[in-house]
């Protein structure tokens, strides 16, 4: 934690007005597989969101938190994340898997959704759906080759 608020700080120090929670490639699949149950899972996700918000505070200026979600493709380590080929998935299986973590760190506080370096249409099509369910305020970046 200590590393990540020198981070956000520095970010700070630099003039920036968002702090980005370390939650791109955390998952609840990724936590599963690391014997992680879903109660310590949830409270590391609060925990990303919280420490920024804490840096956020104490720099005196208003400043917001936008909860990282990173791509699916992230979660399957093998470079899917720069390139979209999900073979085994749809708008709506993409929305599913998505949904846990955008809740969590809605739930956990932060402005916005920080959804990151999306490679490819279909998975942005899924995010959309599902931020429009959500209704809160977020962003969407993309890969392109």
């Amino acid at each position: 934690p200590g590393v990540i608020a020198r981070a956000h700080g520095d970010y700070f120090a630099a003039g920036a007005n968002v702090a980005i929670t370390a939650s791109y490639q955390a998952h609840f699949d990724g936590f599963r597989q690391l014997k992680v149950d879903e109660a310590a899972a949830l409270q590391l996700m609060r925990r990303s969101v919280g420490l920024a918000r804490e840096c956020a505070a104490s720099s005196g200026v208003p400043r917001l938190v936008a909860g990282s979600v990173g791509a699916y493709g992230a979660s399957l380590h093998n470079g899917a994340e720069y390139t979209g080929d999900y073979p085994d998935m749809d708008e709506e299986k993409l929305k599913d898997w998505h949904r846990p973590r955008a809740e969590a760190l809605i739930a956990a506080g932060c402005d916005l959704l920080a959804c990151e370096t999306i490679p490819c249409l279909l998975e942005a099509r899924a995010l959309v759906l599902l931020l429009g369910e959500l209704q809160h305020p977020a962003w969407l970046t993309f890969s392109c080759n």
